[in-house]
């Protein structure tokens, strides 16, 4: 299964081999647009403490 078909499996609920990495989690623009914040290096820093 290459990434298209699992990304497309987890999307539609159907079986997949492994968990797919999605690049929305180190795309900037997505995390900006999600959180309702601009992203500064206070800010990045609070979200990187596990």
């Amino acid at each position: 299964m290459n990434s298209r078909e699992r990304s497309l499996a987890v999307l539609n609920h159907l079986e997949f081999d492994r968990y797919p990495m999605f690049d929305i989690l180190t795309n900037d623009a997505a995390i900006e647009y999600y959180s309702g914040e601009k992203l500064t290096f206070e800010n990045v820093v609070l979200w990187s403490i596990p």
